[in-house]
């Protein structure tokens, strides 16, 4: 590679109007022509030459002329994204229409899976999981809000995310609560950055090629389920088998600072990850409950950040015998008459397992459970009060 951005930048619009690399020297040039062998331009790679900026200006020129607008849409984005400090993610797909066109229902399934992978990425930047769920769904909704969605490109059909490299995002509502009161903001532990997040999801696809490669020589899921702490999780390989079902699919990487990084992953492969996203959602998948119990503890953040009960039950059938709930301040206030009252309460929601505890992130309904109805005789009752008396 020459290292001039703005070789790298013609090599680049050179690909995206269709053309492709017809030879050169090491270190002195190359030469980029149409597939119809009718265009050809020369792109220098010697700085030091004494014709390097004439080459240079006469391949922009010619780059230009064979299609202005998309030319210059790249230069203006180019210049936006050096001078804002984006970070360029992109997903190339084959398909079988002519370079630039996808169908729509496909080209609609491409933004969907990119989302849902940038989103995986954002809440593995927080914590490490097989299934993520809901966690930390605040730091990934701001997350996405701030990528810009780049223009379309020819070649296959590409779709680019243009990230904020530098913005900080907060892994909890309550943490940027707890950081806007804070006197001293110099050191935030409880933060993330849009380049952190990127370099998840670059480390966690790469995880997975190296996933795939190795269970091309020896069929086995385990190493799926160690890349965990990788990055990798149920959403990303479930997206990302859905993506490339179809066809042949690159993701690649790209900033000022660094050269692109691309993973490819190929029909073929989808059915594995198939397989390890099931693995991956053993014992985790989310099921919905009506759990019954009694408020063990309670625990609220100081300013009105998260509200959190344990529940004991001794219910028959759950699989576990305490569950964290998150309420919100309605149901925290139930709570604490149901504990002050010594009265049992009934919650109803998704039930989600990480490791040995069992969270309710979402209650959907919490009340205090009525007492049981007394259907003994009245002859026992009696009985009973007379033994009470003695």
């Amino acid at each position: 590679m020459n290292g001039d951005p703005r070789v790298d930048l013609l090599r680049l619009i050179a690909e995206r109007v269709g053309w492709i690399r017809t030879g050169g020297v090491d270190g002195t040039f190359e030469a980029w022509g149409s597939r119809d062998g009718l265009d050809e331009v020369l792109l220098p790679m010697n700085a030091d030459a004494g014709d390097y900026e004439r080459l240079l200006e006469k391949a922009e020129k010619r780059l230009r002329s064979n299609d202005p607008t998309l030319v210059a849409g790249m230069i203006q984005q180019r210049l936006m994204t050096s001078e804002a400090q984006l970070l360029t993610t992109q997903w190339r797909k084959e398909t079988a229409l002519p370079s630039g066109l996808i169908m729509w229902d496909e080209g609609e399934e491409m933004y969907t899976r990119a989302r849902e992978q940038m989103v995986a990425a954002a809440k593995a930047s927080v914590e490490r999981r097989r299934y993520h769920g809901n966690r930390s769904a605040y730091l990934a909704r701001n997350f996405i809000e701030d990528t810009l969605m780049g223009l379309p490109q020819a070649g296959s059909y590409i779709i680019q995310a243009l990230t904020p490299a530098h913005n900080a995002y907060y892994l909890s509502e309550a943490a940027e609560k707890r950081a806007r009161k804070s006197s001293d903001r110099l050191v935030d532990p409880e933060r993330t950055s849009g380049k952190e997040i990127l370099d998840v999801l670059e480390k966690s696809l790469g995880a997975i090629r190296q996933c795939l490669d190795s269970y091309a020589r020896s069929p086995r899921i385990e190493p799926f389920e160690e890349a965990v702490r990788e990055g990798v999780s149920y959403e990303l390989t479930k997206s990302l088998s859905e993506l490339v079902g179809d066809g042949e699919t690159e993701i690649s990487f790209s900033s000022d600072a660094a050269p692109t990084r691309e993973i490819v992953f190929t029909p073929p492969e989808a059915e594995v990850l198939q397989r390890a996203t099931t693995a991956l959602a053993q014992d985790t998948e989310p099921t919905i409950a009506l759990v019954e119990g009694e408020v063990t503890l309670l625990s609220r953040e100081a300013g009105g950040g998260d509200r959190v009960i344990r529940l004991d039950t001794s219910a028959a059938g759950l699989g576990f015998r305490r569950l964290r709930v998150h309420l919100s301040a309605e149901q925290y206030d139930i709570a604490m008459q149901a504990h002050r009252e010594e009265r049992p309460v009934k919650v109803h929601g998704r039930v989600e397992r990480e490791g040995n505890l069992h969270w309710m992130y979402v209650a959907d309904a919490l009340t205090i459970a009525e007492p049981e109805p007394d259907l003994r005789p009245r002859s026992e009752k009696q009985s009973g009060s007379s033994q009470m008396r003695v």
